[in-house]
């Protein structure tokens, strides 16, 4: 018996044996399954990336050939130029040896048979010489264009060989990467080190300093000994290696990869940066076999990060001594049909997965043999390239010899000359001495006239000097009366000072009075409500009618259903959201205003045109005169010579048309100055103007504010064509001359126009009508050129080029202009058009408004804003978000809002206010002048309207906060009024801040406040509209404390709250009309039937219902709202950490007085009935 059961205990060992080395195979196969799976999941995802690889080399091998192309369509255009500078070059031989044989031939002639040349004679003979002096000069210079044509030509060359030996290394770099890559196997261990030193990136970046040192003027070649000795001294890339052990192996290697390249001449060779590198990258095309993949006895193959010991050593240990019989032999079968369908399914994928790799790699043969037919007929354009070199440079050293020839000749040529230029020197001395004596006579006169003006200028400096003392005292009579003035005002404004105190005085005393009576008032209207409940208690207990607890439940039953048990949210909820999206839209807007705040902001192309985005010319003193071109004025300006700039920098104040007066001689002067120099335009386009036989009449006009744009017609009587001019600040200089020698000065351009009787500063003409640049500098007036005026206008930021002038050709250009607006706040730079129209049309004498200035400019806009917007608009984001998260917590029902009683209570929201405000002139300002300069490419209304939207939404919030704050200690409970007027406060305020104020403003001019601003002016409107929102928001307050007020004294609430409520004994009071404006919409109806109190009138008292159980401080709000976000795992923990807090305990919505220290994890935190936030 026991040996039978010694046999059954055997054979069940075996089984279960046997099954756990089924289920061990089983796991194994399905492990080794998941292995191939991965592998070919890997596989398919390297091809895929060979592949992207495969179509970027194609890429990089077109844009090769794309290069060589170039190349040799450079080095078409090279030979082309060679050829044209050796013919040059042979013409100018001839050219000079048949000079040099004339000049030989003159000379050559004997001396006893010329006669003595005369004066007549000598000056034909020198007119020959100085030709050939010129031609000779002008071949020199020609001469040495094209030898640095020649050498410029073959730096190109240089350069392109040195490119295409660097793609060469590049490609040749890839390759080696490729085939590095194709040879790699999985988990495949390297045979032996690979040798030589591995290049970091740190040790790269140090060998290409060391190149470049090498290479001071970036040929991009260095010799190879020479960067290998500078390799073993160079203290920097020693220390980059690792020390002087790696630094020899780096050169030894270096030095054995040059001797294995270069055997023949590795000490003469030059390297480019990617020929070194490809040291670096060994050449792998010659591999060794790959060895098989291991398998085991059932030829599946074993997996790529396992081998047999470790497959044996991950046997799992599973109890199968439960197990039935009929159970193992059950599993023992399907895991012999699990292990068929895995072994099939394993060999069905190693067949596929190897047709998939052989596929793969003979797509990579081919197109590695595609690389190379191509990186083969690379190396023949190389060939042919060097090629190209060789002749380029001996046809180069051909020119040099011929050059040498070339100066040899021109030195024997220029010898004869300056003996010929001797002899006409010597004649010149002569004449000279001659001319001398005539001018000491003429001095002589001279000294004799200036002797008299000398005379003349003494009588009017006299004259001078007593005006100024005249002027001098009138300064101080004047000086007088201003102070005698000042004195007056500061004493009227001192009394107005004091009358005000004292008003202000008065009013607090009213203010007081009127508290008092309000408190009496209520003391008053509370003790006669008691005196009536009493009364009416003391009925019911004299007649004992019915008892108290019956009346109780049928004024319960009764008023159920007056309103709604449950709400999605109550209107508390609603106002948190909405300022929730007011302090969302004071974020966004302070966003993009401080992305353009203190920096620059490029607009673009702007068009100030006549019909919009008008520009009206500031206008100080309007000046208009006329006056004659021929005509002597005999009284100069006392500062010396008149000038052109004199018209566009005078300033005078405003409408102090006695300094307009003054200047007026001088803008004569100047016009006329301008109107005499159409005489030294060649090809005038009225050359009636030139005559000065003619009557040539001007009107000019300016406006005197410092930036002028004076604006003159020339006509002539009975004559149709006149000549309009304006003045412009330019920059100019000669074509041939370099940038840095431009000259700033003020020119005047010109064009001819239809006379116009009518004429006040207009100068529009068509774009193909010739403008002239004329120059009057110190009564000096010369001519610049002439260009169309489509070059200079409606063409902003670019260099005209103006022709005819007596220099030569002249490049002009705009000086930059920078406008300032209402004290630097706003400035607007921008390169102007050379030179704008005006129009005068619509002037208006009473406001000096209408002149307007049709001109086109890339803008750049600089906004300067010192307010704290981004830290405001964080700090009220950040708050309205806390409070709105309590809100929904634990008032989402509530008819009251958390954010105006909390807001109430600290100063961050009065702070913020008063900092917009204050800073509101900076956003009017921005508002003003985004909205007056529109521009096509760049979002200008959108900036232009968040500024008022983030003013708009500050006021917003504060509305709801400053209510509560009148209405403090009472919580005002009309939260749809708090709404409805912060809505009301929101639209007003945004409606004025931007689409009201922007449009009362005039640009009018004033003093700069910054020293780059070229043009100033002030918003005529915002001195007086900044605060106008601060004034309008406030009238909003007033109205809505007053109805909220009315409201709270007529409003009845539809229920009745008992004396017995919960949160009137807390509170020890007989009613809420001490704490609450009103508890109409604060009361429901429980399950019960009994009326429930909003727990938001608590926040007076700074208390919050939290959760069925508990009442507590809000200042420990933070932490039960922490606790509801924590893991559940670490509640404890958390609740352990903060320590115990005091609470007040709710038991079936009703507070019990009594109060206990508990953790946050025995709060019941987040358990409430339906409606949160109610106790009866």
């Amino acid at each position: 018996m026991k040996r039978l059961e010694a046999q059954k205990h055997s054979a069940q060992h075996q089984q279960t044996s046997e099954h756990q080395r089924v289920e061990v195979r089983c796991f194994r196969r399905r492990h080794r399954l998941n292995e191939r799976q991965t592998q070919l999941r890997t596989a398919t995802q390297q091809q895929q990336a060979l592949e992207q690889r495969l179509v970027d080399a194609r890429a990089a091998l077109k844009l090769h050939e794309l290069q060589a192309h170039t190349l040799s369509t450079e080095k078409a255009a090279t030979e082309a130029k060679l050829a044209r500078t050796v013919a040059r070059l042979q013409d100018a031989r001839q050219h000079a040896a048949a000079t040099a044989q004339a000049v030989l031939a003159l000379h050559q002639v004997p001396a006893y048979s010329v006669p003595a040349p005369t004066a007549a004679q000598g000056d034909a003979f020198g007119a020959p010489l100085d030709a050939a002096m010129t031609r000779l000069a002008q071949f020199c210079r020609r001469l040495q264009q094209l030898q640095d044509t020649v050498a410029l030509a073959a730096v190109d060359v240089r350069r392109s060989q040195v490119r295409l030996r660097n793609q060469h290394a590049a490609l040749e770099a890839d390759k080696r990467v490729w085939v590095k890559r194709l040879q790699k196997r999985p988990r495949e261990a390297s045979a032996k080190p690979s040798r030589g030193v591995r290049l970091q990136e740190g040790v790269e970046a140090v060998l290409r300093a060391a190149f470049r040192r090498l290479d001071p003027y970036e040929t991009g070649l260095v010799l190879a000994t020479r960067f290998v000795k500078a390799l073993e001294r160079d203290v920097c890339v020693r220390n980059a290696v690792g020390g002087p052990a790696a630094l020899e192996q780096l050169v030894r290697q270096i030095d054995e990869s040059l001797r294995e390249l270069y055997p023949a001449q590795w000490a003469t060779v030059h390297w480019t940066w990617g020929e070194f590198l490809l040291v670096f990258l060994p050449d792998l095309s010659e591999t060794t076999a790959v060895p098989p993949v291991p398998t085991d006895a059932t030829d599946v193959p074993v997996a790529f990060d396992c081998d047999a010991s470790s497959v044996a050593a991950r046997a799992p240990a599973v109890d199968l001594s439960s197990w039935p019989r009929e159970a193992l032999e059950a599993h023992i079968r399907q895991l012999q049909r699990d292990r068929a369908f895995l072994v099939a399914r394993v060999q069905e994928d190693a067949q596929e997965l190897q047709a998939r790799v052989v596929k793969v790699q003979c797509q990579w043969q081919a197109k590695t043999d595609d690389l190379t037919h191509a990186l083969a007929a690379l190396k023949d354009a190389a060939r042919d390239h060097d090629t190209a070199r060789v002749f380029q440079t001996n046809e180069l050293a051909h020119l040099k010899e011929e050059l040498a020839k070339l100066k040899t000749q021109h030195a024997t040529a220029l010898q004869a000359a300056e003996d010929a230029a001797a002899a006409h020197r010597q004649e010149l001395e002569r004449r000279l001495s001659e001319k001398d004596a005539q001018l000491r006579g003429l001095h002589n006169d001279h000294v004799v006239e200036v002797q008299d003006l000398l005379e003349q200028v003494r009588a009017v400096q006299n004259a001078n000097a007593k005006q100024e003392l005249h002027i001098r005292q009138l300064e101080r009579q004047w000086a007088r009366a201003q102070e005698t003035a000042d004195v007056a005002e500061s004493a009227k404004v001192e009394s107005l000072t004091r009358k005000l105190e004292k008003r202000d005085t008065e009013l607090m005393k009213v203010r007081r009075e009127r508290n008092a009576l309000l408190a009496a008032l209520r003391d008053q209207t509370g003790a006669a409500i008691v005196a009536s409940l009493h009364f009416l208690g003391g009925m019911a207990t004299e007649r004992k009618v019915i008892p108290l607890r019956d009346v109780t439940s049928k004024y319960r039953l009764s008023m159920k259903g007056l309103l709604p048990k449950q709400a999605p949210m109550g209107r508390g909820m609603l106002l948190s959201l909405l300022y929730m999206g007011f302090a969302t839209v004071v974020a966004v807007s302070t966003y993009y205003l401080n992305g353009i705040a203190n920096t620059p902001v490029f607009f673009g192309v702007v068009m100030e045109a006549f019909t919009y985005n008008q520009w009206n010319v500031p206008v100080n003193a309007l000046l208009q005169g006329d006056g004659f071109v021929h005509t002597t004025y005999p009284s100069p300006p006392v500062d010396g010579s008149v000038s052109v700039s004199d018209l566009l920098y005078k300033t005078c104040a405003v409408n102090d048309q006695g300094c307009a007066a003054t200047f007026l001689g001088d803008s004569n002067q100047i016009w006329s100055a301008v109107g005499k120099a159409f005489a030294l335009i060649p090809n005038f386009d009225q050359p009636l103007f030139q005559d000065p036989a003619q009557t040539v009449r001007f009107k000019h006009i300016n406006n005197l504010s410092g930036w002028n744009k004076a604006v003159v017609q020339f006509y002539i009587d009975g004559h149709d064509m006149a000549i309009t001019c304006m003045v412009r600040r330019t920059s100019f200089y000669l074509t041939q001359a370099q940038p840095s020698t431009a000259i700033v000065d003020s020119l005047a351009y010109c064009s001819q126009r239809k006379y116009d009787p009518k004429w006040m500063c207009e100068n529009e003409v068509d774009l193909t009508v010739n403008t002239y640049a004329i120059q009057v500098n110190k009564g000096v007036a010369s001519y610049i050129g002439v260009c169309k005026r489509g070059a200079i206008y409606l063409n902003a930021g670019h260099t005209a080029v103006v022709t005819g002038g007596l220099g030569g050709s002249t490049f002009v250009r705009t000086v930059p202009a920078i406008d300032e607006y209402m004290g630097g706040i706003v400035q607007a730079s921008a390169p102007w058009d050379v030179l704008g129209v005006s129009q005068c049309y619509d002037y208006d004498f009473s406001t000096n408004l209408g002149w307007l200035l049709q001109i086109q400019g890339v803008v750049t806009m600089v906004w300067q804003c010192d307010s704290l917007m981004l830290t405001n608009s964080v700090v009220l984001w950040c708050m309205i978000v806390y409070l709105v998260v309590l809100q929904a917590f634990f008032l989402r029902h509530s008819a009251v809002s958390y954010v105006p009683v909390h807001m109430s209570k600290t100063v961050v929201g009065l702070v913020i206010l008063g900092v917009a405000f204050y800073g509101n002139e900076n956003l009017q300002t921005l508002t003003t002048f985004l909205i007056q300069n529109p521009v096509g490419g760049f979002p200008s209304m959108f900036y232009a309207l968040c500024g008022p939207a983030q003013v708009a939404s500050i006021v917003g919030i504060m509305t709801g906060t400053m209510i509560q704050i009148w209405f403090t200690p009472r919580i005002v409970t009309q939260t749809w009024l708090v709404m409805l007027f912060s809505v009301i406060n929101w639209i007003l305020v945004f409606f004025l801040e931007g689409f009201v104020f922007p449009y009362q403003n005039q640009n009018l001019p004033s003093v700069c406040g910054l020293t780059t601003s070229t043009s100033c002016f002030v918003f005529d409107a915002i001195p007086h509209t900044y605060y106008l929102s601060a004034i309008t928001s406030a009238v909003v307050v007033v109205v809505a404390i007053v109805v909220i007020h009315v409201h709270g004294q007529r409003a009845r609430s539809p229920v009745a709250i008992l004396k017995t409520n919960s949160v009137l004994k807390y509170l020890r009071i007989p009613d809420f009309t001490s704490i609450a404006t009103t508890i109409q919409g604060c009361v429901i109806i429980d399950s019960d039937g009994a009326p429930a109190i909003d727990s938001g009138i608590l926040l007076m008292k700074n208390m919050l219902h939290v959760s069925d159980s508990v009442l507590t401080r809000t200042s420990n709000v933070q932490y039960e709202l922490l606790f509801r976000f924590t893991p559940p795992f670490l509640r404890r923990f958390f609740g352990e950490t903060v320590g115990s807090i005091l609470v007040y305990e709710v038991k079936d919505r009703k507070i019990t007085r009594e109060f206990d220290h508990k953790m946050l994890h025995e709060m019941d935190i987040g358990h409430m009935k339906n409606v949160t936030g109610y106790l009866s």
